[in-house]
């Protein structure tokens, strides 16, 4: 393993986790979700893995890591959960298993970023050397306040808008009409949050250079 290569770590808390009821149901249903999503996700070097009440990733590119996000949020919801991306090297080898003994500058900014957010109670935030890193918080600030009220509904039809599921799908999907959807995209801006989106991983990309 390349000790002086950048990578991607994930440290994200689950949001009052005493508080939820029927904790074993919700831990499956949790798993399901990030089974499939490191099974699909080609930038995953090591798997999500649910420790507790916190899920951890090692990633080689910044592509997908909002769409998993946005898509972890819709399966909890109204559970929230906080995702902190720490950019930086690893100095243990990775276990593409399970994310788990691990170590390094990548994981000690994920994790001092997830105490970040439990100070603010932001749902989102990058630490490392990317460019332009205060404004990509300063931005997740901002999506993270809109989203914060959010229904299951319009995560999921951003969750699904991110993988290019056409509108009449996700009507279908959530038992609602076209002209819902349209709306609901209309009154979320989730296509420019997609597009911000977009431009943060970017800029994460460039990061690992």
């Amino acid at each position: 393993m390349d000790l002086t290569e950048k990578r991607i770590a994930l440290v994200a808390d689950i949001v009052g986790s005493r508080s939820i009821r029927e904790r074993m149901a919700f831990d499956q249903r949790l798993v399901r979700c990030l089974t499939s999503l490191s099974d699909r996700n080609p930038h995953i070097l090591s798997r999500y893995t649910l420790i507790g009440d916190e899920v951890q990733a090692v990633y080689s590119g910044a592509a997908s890591l909002f769409e998993d996000a946005v898509t972890i949020l819709a399966t909890i919801h109204p559970v929230k959960m906080r995702f902190s991306y720490g950019v930086g090297t690893l100095i243990k080898p990775i276990n593409p298993e399970q994310a788990i003994e691990m170590d390094g500058p990548a994981f000690y900014r994920a994790r001092d970023g997830v105490n970040a957010l439990k100070e603010t109670g932001y749902l989102f935030t990058v630490v490392g050397d990317v460019p332009r890193v205060d404004l990509v918080r300063e931005a997740l600030n901002l999506v993270s306040h809109e989203m914060d009220e959010w229904n299951e509904n319009r995560l999921r039809t951003l969750a699904r808008r991110q993988d290019g599921v056409p509108v009449k799908e996700i009507a279908e999907e959530l038992g609602i009409s076209d002209q819902a959807v349209y709306k609901t995209i209309d009154a979320g801006a989730l296509e420019v949050i997609m597009r911000l989106f977009d431009e943060i991983e970017s800029a994460v990309e460039t990061g690992l250079r």
